[in-house]
């Protein structure tokens, strides 16, 4: 399964998505999505993530849910705010949880 962070119009709710970052469970590995015009800490923030997502290997469910969280959170710190993960701040996750609430239209996207 290949990766990338071009966009996808096929969904109806939303304009454009980015496309998934990491595996199931079961084909999670250690290969890089295609990261190509995109800062070097993208890198880094996904490497640390994908470490966090396979200690829960253990439990289907678990990881479900934290890779799709994080997911998200990474696609809106690296396309909306153009930060790492790392340089978050409190405001910035008020910001997310806002953006998670009410997701941005299409006009408000980046360019």
């Amino acid at each position: 399964m290949s990766f990338s962070l071009c966009y996808n119009s096929s969904m109806k709710s939303i304009a454009y998505s980015p496309l998934p970052l990491f595996d199931t469970l079961q084909n999670i590995n250690e290969s890089l999505p295609a990261f190509e015009g995109l800062p070097p800490f993208v890198i880094d923030d996904y490497k640390h993530t994908l470490e966090f997502l396979k200690s829960y290997d253990g439990n289907q469910a678990t990881f479900n849910a934290y890779r799709r969280e994080v997911e998200r959170l990474l696609h809106w710190s690296w396309l909306i705010t153009k930060k790492s993960v790392k340089d978050l701040r409190r405001n910035d996750i008020e910001a997310y949880l806002s953006f998670c609430q009410r997701p941005l239209d299409r006009k408000e996207l980046p360019k």
